[in-house]
């Protein structure tokens, strides 16, 4: 993030925060009955690093 910073950027959108590590495999989401598409969100959010990523933006870090 410093890198960043440094570049002149003003902020950061917090809001996707969650999307910062997601699985790598990329498998396909469980399809439900009637849908044509499955749900991929327990693949690209909160994944395994979110925390180790998120420990490495705090300034105590």
């Amino acid at each position: 993030m410093a890198w960043w910073g440094d570049k002149g950027i003003d902020g950061f959108r917090m809001d996707v925060i969650s999307m910062l590590s997601r699985e790598q495999r990329f498998p396909d989401g469980v399809l439900k009955e009637g849908k044509p598409y499955g749900d991929g969100l327990p693949y690209y959010a909160n994944g395994p690093r979110i925390h180790e990523f998120l420990r490495d933006m705090s300034p105590m870090s």
